[in-house]
């Protein structure tokens, strides 16, 4: 995203890329926020585009995972 910004390109592109992008658990920030996938310049099948929602448990699950993960490596040192 930043080198799309400071090449100038469009700046809705840049953040609609990020937004698109499934994070580490697997879900983009826009499939949690919409229930589907974002049209993007990225082929996709209209059946994946379809709304769905994720399973909220399963990602705050992955999701504390993740984070207590995270706690580990931080408080390691």
């Amino acid at each position: 995203m930043k080198q799309m910004l400071r090449k100038n390109q469009d700046p809705q592109r840049a953040v609609m890329a990020y937004r698109s992008t499934p994070l580490s658990h697997g879900i983009s920030p826009a499939e949690l926020l919409m229930g589907r996938r974002i049209r993007s310049t990225v082929p996709a099948t209209q059946k994946s585009l379809a709304p769905k929602w994720p399973d909220l448990k399963t990602f705050r699950r992955k999701d504390r995972r993740l984070k207590e993960k995270q706690e580990g490596y931080f408080t390691q040192k």
